[in-house]
């Protein structure tokens, strides 16, 4: 697919123009009415990230995901139902080598330890205090940081762009006539401007690492009246690009679900994915269980070593033989069985407890060996194996 740019329209007549995005001209003629369109820069694509995830491995990268879930369903790859997989194109800007810099100042706080004074008590005993004192110098430094900011052109999806993108200081961009989009990829609006991307979040996003480089400069030394003023931003160069993200809806058990992935497959967001909540009850119980076990065992340790303790203070006063008999007799009637039946009602809980964290790999392989897709929008990938 090749790119279109968003609500480009004819000055003279109104016609949408069908603008190639990855062009350098700034003019275009109107199809329609002839008449000389001069288009803005902003209004370009210089380039961008495309989607590089074939169905199969959406597929595979989706099968991850669901199983990051803290109790996955068992039959979640059975029941699941994929409705719709969008690759969408949100618009962005590429601030390059974009230059933050704040001025800095605080204080700084020397400590000296003083002579300090001794004394006596009223017993004769000798005390000495020491005093210190603070001397607080007035500091200042300029705090740059010079990098290269992805920041979403569309509203709707800055928070998902941020979470992808925005820890990224050296994006690799493609050029625009090397980015591969396919033919049913979804365009976003282009509904914020350099301008106000700038108020906005890269203002913010600028502001948060000249901060975190301020705090890391005097993380190791005593400091107040810490202040950031005058931060400014320096754009250099800024590109307006398109960056590919794929958006998975999918169905289980009538409730609908979303699922975002970057165009690399590297990072994915959701909100909620399905989880079996009665596994969740079964591991809680049997925790319980096998902590009350523990309990108990802990309890019958601490009254055979009691035992044991007032045996040998009577032996000290006693018949040797008699009580060391005794004390045989007790342990084996009264402790060992004890303990060995809660040692192995201990191992039956954990066996348990695993059973469930294991179940749910046991169903993953059945379904990865079985090289059967989920049903709905990518159920076309069925005996490939990338996608499992």
């Amino acid at each position: 697919m090749q790119i279109k740019t968003a609500h480009i329209k004819c000055s003279s007549c109104g016609a949408a123009i069908d603008l190639p995005e990855g062009a350098l001209q700034t003019r275009f003629k109107c199809p329609f009415c002839s008449v000389e369109n001069i288009i803005l820069n902003d209004d370009i694509t210089s380039g961008g990230l495309s989607h590089i995830l074939s169905d199969a491995k959406v597929h595979r990268k989706l099968i991850e995901i669901l199983s990051t879930a803290e109790y996955p369903p068992y039959d979640i790859f059975e029941n699941i139902n994929i409705k719709k997989v969008n690759r969408l194109i949100i618009p962005a800007y590429w601030f390059i080598a974009c230059n933050g810099m704040a001025n800095h100042t605080y204080d700084n706080g020397l400590t000296k330890e003083g002579k300090g004074f001794t004394f006596y008590d009223e017993d004769g005993d000798k005390h000495t205090i020491k005093r210190s004192t603070t001397d607080w110098t007035p500091c200042s430094a300029i705090i740059n940081d010079i990098r290269d900011y992805l920041i979403s052109a569309n509203k709707e999806y800055n928070d998902i762009f941020i979470k992808f993108y925005g820890d990224i200081s050296s994006p690799q961009i493609e050029e625009a006539k090397s980015l591969k989009f396919s033919d049913d990829a979804i365009e976003t609006i282009s509904d914020w401007t350099e301008e106000d991307v700038t108020k906005r979040t890269l203002k913010d996003s600028v502001e948060k690492i000249i901060k975190e480089k301020a705090a890391e400069s005097v993380q190791y030394l005593n400091i107040k009246n810490e202040h950031l003023d005058n931060i400014n931003i320096q754009k250099t160069n800024t590109k307006k690009i398109s960056v590919g993200i794929y958006e998975i809806i999918f169905e289980y058990k009538d409730k609908e679900y979303k699922v975002y992935i970057s165009h690399d497959g590297e990072k994915y967001i959701c909100e909620e994915l399905p989880s079996d909540p009665s596994l969740a009850s079964i591991v809680e119980e049997k925790t319980k269980e096998r902590d009350a076990a523990d309990s108990a065992k802990r309890k019958i340790l601490m009254t055979a070593i009691i035992i044991t303790i007032v045996l040998g203070i009577v032996l000290l006063v006693a018949v040797v033989g008699i009580f060391l008999l005794l004390a045989a007799v007790v342990m084996i009637i009264f402790y060992i069985p004890l303990e060995k039946n809660l040692r192995a009602k201990e191992k039956e809980l954990d066996e348990a407890i695993e059973q469930v964290s294991n179940g749910f790999t046991k169903v993953k392989e059945d379904f990865i060996n079985s090289k059967v897709a989920m049903k709905g929008a990518l159920s076309h990938v069925s005996g490939d194996s990338e996608a499992f």
